[in-house]
């Protein structure tokens, strides 16, 4: 005869078995609503999106938190509304340095000892490339985009940083905000990688 707690797991291992098509289906049917539901979000997303875009000349860019207001008021209020937004954003590269010229400036920078932590060059072939960076977050693009323009209060946070080295070349920028519905928060990483194919920046390896 079989210990009791022996015997009470095979009995529990039965009844799993005999309920696990059961589980299954359930689990698939619930899949298969959240998939509707998706659908139905993006079909709809056309329509309730929201976009934003400011030009950034980084040789005026300070790396003083108290700039931050006096050099992009206007910007930071609007970025500010969409907080709450998912959004997907890029760096679109409006100056006529080429992608070499600001890799190696980038790297150069991020070679120093104690400096802000800026993002990989991108693995592949970027020698056309016009896109400096593309990027996504869930929620509150103001204080990401602090960190991209280099008023980060911590070195360990990933951003391009770009207060302190990119002012060095003159680089001129144009942001491109793109803001979705809540909903939208699993899919814009979805998004960010299918524009990173599309726009092949410079900095960010997207997977």
């Amino acid at each position: 005869m079989l210990p009791l707690s022996v015997s009470f797991f095979y009995t529990l291992k039965d009844l799993f078995m005999e309920n696990s098509n059961f589980y299954i289906s359930n689990i698939i049917k619930n899949m298969k609503d959240i998939i509707d539901n998706q659908k139905y979000i993006i079909d709809n997303e056309i329509e309730q999106n929201v976009s934003y875009s400011f030009t950034i000349n980084c040789n005026s860019l300070s790396t003083d938190d108290e700039c931050i207001d006096d050099e992009f008021t206007e910007d930071f209020k609007a970025l500010e509304k969409m907080n709450n937004n998912p959004i997907v954003y890029w760096f679109e590269i409006t100056s006529e340095q080429q992608p070499q010229e600001i890799i190696d400036k980038i790297e150069e920078y991020s070679e120093r000892e104690d400096v802000y932590k800026t993002p990989a060059s991108n693995n592949k072939d970027k020698s056309q490339s016009r896109c400096l960076y593309v990027g996504k977050v869930r929620n509150n693009i103001h204080n990401r985009m602090k960190q991209h323009l280099g008023f980060s209060k911590t070195k360990k946070t990933q951003g391009l940083q770009l207060g302190h080295w990119a002012k060095d070349i003159d680089l001129e920028l144009k942001v491109h905000v793109h803001g979705f519905n809540e909903e939208m928060k699993y899919l814009v990483s979805v998004i960010e990688i299918e524009l990173a194919n599309e726009l092949n920046p410079i900095l960010g390896q997207h997977k």
